[in-house]
């Protein structure tokens, strides 16, 4: 016999935008939000090999040239979510422009702030909510990488609204908030392959569950985790199958993730993404802890939570975020965040669940500069709780207890010593710096070799610029080695062949420059291009950050695309 369950209170409903002041702060912070990952619109393009990929996949899709004219392996980069929207789109607005696929993450990024604003409402309330909002609006981080055509925006956006669904489904007891959790999680494992790990941070956040002898809540969790589990699979099926299809299936994909998997060298990762993080702080990061706190004080206070006015903590808040940067003061106040977190509130288990299940794995990994944004926006999260414990506590000692003042003290100057050393308070990122000059020297090279349209220009590890020759109605295509040039041309065909930076790192017989030494004058070099305008997506990718900064203050030949005439050698001998 079953029963009808309790209906679920009032107050356990998802709470919408109050106050009038709330809602008006709200849409101040979008406004802000849209303006600044729109601003440099007109100035950006495609430069990071994966955007590049991204681009080119779009662009067959728009274009209805598939499955020849997408990047040859794109199951390696990501699963579909991204790259499909964006042709879509494309295809839609009748355009193969760059624009599509950068507007899309810079609407998701601004996505990201409402969503966000709303998961910590859920869990902490209205005013942590317009600090976490305000935290991630003005993250310089966040805005860059809202400005690229990647994939790691829309993750993250549907991953916070994977977990802000799987924290509903909870609240409501509900087996349909479940079903929507997993639609969310399976878009998430559908844009980046670890997608799945939405429902493993709700599993984790089950676990206090169990310390609180509640077995029946949490076996009405596990269920609805696997009921979204399920739904997610499903949507995800569709591209595993087609990676099953591809040159050795998925445990070819599985073993070149895995290869960029490096336990041992957490520590190191950990102190890359610290100089990554110090070096993408520019103003509006450092200014960002200060402003939290003014929003705090404006819009904190009732006769039971008095508001600590003055300008004292704005001050140190701003001294704090200018000298330890945006990022680092953010997990700073995180951590004053943790010592005012309800922990036998359920409604606060997701996001803690959230900021330990990312603080374990994002060291594991190849420390990409954009891969910690998930990371980042967890600890948003807890920093917002944090400012309003600041703004709100009495005296120090509800915050720190006195056996705690010193270390803290120390640890803080500590840090800030280290911060200095790696990046002096003068110096800060160019957050809206162009990002065209893949553009414009693939351009140039389209005029070049304007004498001879009917040729073929294949393009040796820079997938963006066959997007770009694309776009110039050029024949071209990506190859990832000079061997995949036999898979189009024989033996004696006469080609232009572009080559970037990456052409000239790989190294042994997949390289430019030993393939060229193995087969005297097959590869002549006709003409260089200069790139100049280069985003820190791309330089933080491929440089030291010493050489990044060097770069911006005076472009090298580093990224210089080369034109070659080619006349393809005999395939050697096995």
């Amino acid at each position: 016999m079953t029963t009808t369950p309790p209906r679920v209170p009032a107050e356990t409903t998802p709470p919408s935008p109050g106050a009038p002041g709330e809602r008006l702060a709200l849409v101040l912070l979008l406004i802000v939000a849209a303006i600044t990952r729109f601003w440099g619109l007109g100035a950006s393009g495609i430069d990071h090999f994966d955007e590049g990929g991204y681009a080119l996949s779009a662009q067959a899709i728009a274009q209805n040239d598939l499955p020849g004219g997408m990047y040859p392996l794109q199951h390696f980069l990501s699963p579909p979510m991204f790259f499909g929207a964006s042709g879509l789109l494309m295809r839609l607005l009748g355009t193969t422009s760059d624009v599509v696929p950068i507007a899309l993450s810079g609407t998701l990024g601004v996505l990201t702030v409402f969503a966000a604003y709303m998961f910590a409402r859920r869990a902490f309330g209205p005013v942590p909510a317009l600090v976490t909002a305000a935290l991630l609006t003005f993250s310089d981080y966040h805005i860059l990488y809202s400005g690229a055509g990647l994939t790691d925006v829309a993750f993250s956006f549907w991953f916070v609204v994977a977990l802000a669904l799987y924290a509903e489904a909870d609240a409501r007891r509900s087996i349909g908030w479940a079903v929507l959790a997993g639609v969310a999680t399976g878009l998430a494992w559908n844009t980046k392959y670890h997608g799945w790990l939405a429902g493993v941070v709700a599993g984790v956040a089950l676990a206090p569950y169990l310390l609180e002898s509640s077995k029946k809540r949490f076996i009405e969790g596990f269920i609805r985790i696997l009921v979204a589990a399920a739904v997610a699979t499903v949507l995800y099926l569709p591209w595993f199958y087609y990676v099953t299809t591809q040159e050795g299936g998925y445990t070819r994909l599985a073993a070149e993730t895995a290869s960029f998997l490096h336990p041992l060298q957490a520590p190191l990762h950990v102190w890359a993404h610290l100089q990554h993080q110090l070096y993408l702080d520019g103003w509006l990061s450092r200014l960002a802890p200060a402003a939290a706190v003014l929003l705090a004080q404006l819009v904190v206070g009732s006769p039971s939570q008095p508001v600590r006015k003055g300008w004292g903590l704005p001050i140190l808040a701003l001294g704090a975020g200018v000298l330890l940067g945006g990022t680092a003061t953010g997990v700073l106040l995180a951590l004053v965040g943790l010592t005012a977190v309800q922990f036998r509130d359920p409604k606060a288990w997701i996001p803690l669940a959230f900021l330990l299940v990312f603080t374990g794995l994002s060291p594991l990994y190849t420390p990409y500069a954009r891969l910690l944004l998930p990371w980042v926006i967890a600890s948003f999260l807890l920093a917002g709780l944090g400012v309003v414990r600041l703004v709100t506590a009495p005296s120090l000692s509800e915050i720190l207890p006195s056996r705690l003042r010193i270390p803290a003290v120390a640890g803080t100057g500590g840090l800030i010593l280290l911060c200095f050393y790696l990046r002096p308070p003068w110096f800060a990122a160019s957050t809206f710096q162009p990002s065209d000059g893949f553009e414009s020297a693939s351009g140039q090279i389209a005029v070049a070799t304007v004498a001879t349209p009917s040729r073929s220009i294949p393009v040796l590890g820079e997938p963006g610029v066959a997007y770009y020759l694309r776009r110039q109605g050029r024949d071209s295509w990506h190859v990832d080695t000079p061997g995949q040039l036999y898979r189009r041309l024989s033996p004696g065909d006469s080609i232009y062949l572009v080559g970037g930076r990456y052409s000239r790192l790989i190294g042994g017989r997949d390289g430019l420059t030993d393939w060229s030494a193995a087969n005297p004058g097959a590869v002549e070099p006709v003409a260089r291009f200069p790139v100049q305008a280069v985003s820190d997506v791309r330089l933080l990718d491929d440089l030291s950050h010493g050489e990044a900064r060097a770069f911006v203050r005076e472009p090298g030949a580093q990224f210089e695309l080369v034109l070659y005439r080619v006349v393809l050698p005999e395939l050697p001998t096995p």
